[in-house]
């Protein structure tokens, strides 16, 4: 099983990031996490870590979850 680390959560933006020295940092859009609204490491975690549903549209922002919803 994947550690819960931000890089494996469904709320780790895919749409607001920024390159940081050798790695990647995101915007955590966890409802109820800690770090809600902030740029978080991809091996940062969280008590609100959640897996991404099995469905194959990424993240909560992920562009094709977006498409999806008007279909």
């Amino acid at each position: 099983m994947p550690n819960k680390v931000c890089e494996t959560c469904f709320f780790w933006s895919e749409m607001l990031a920024q390159s940081v020295g050798n790695g990647v940092q995101a915007v955590c859009l966890a409802p109820d996490g800690p770090r809600h609204g902030e740029y978080t490491g991809r091996r940062d975690s969280c008590p609100s870590h959640q897996f991404p549903p099995r469905d194959n549209l990424g993240a909560y922002d992920a562009p094709a979850r977006m498409s999806a919803a008007y279909d």
